[in-house]
């Protein structure tokens, strides 16, 4: 069934965990909406009307590793 986080603002609350500077929320944060896109969508990635890529550009420059960036 839809839950309630199915259907809660992922961008809100990455705004709200970049807002912190906490990086280690940012990251509990964005984690979790990513599980919650592969469980409704099969696949990890924010749909494009979420407005989320800047807070997945802020992700990947915060926890990018050398090798992700080859």
């Amino acid at each position: 069934g839809v839950g309630k986080e199915d259907s809660i603002s992922a961008r809100l609350f990455l705004e709200a965990a970049a807002n912190t500077r906490d990086n280690m929320l940012l990251y509990t944060v964005f984690k979790f909406f990513e599980e919650r896109n592969i469980r409704m969508r099969k696949n990890p990635h924010f749909a494009p009307g979420e407005g989320c890529d800047q807070y997945v550009q802020l992700f990947r420059s915060q926890f990018a590793t050398k090798q992700q960036l080859l």
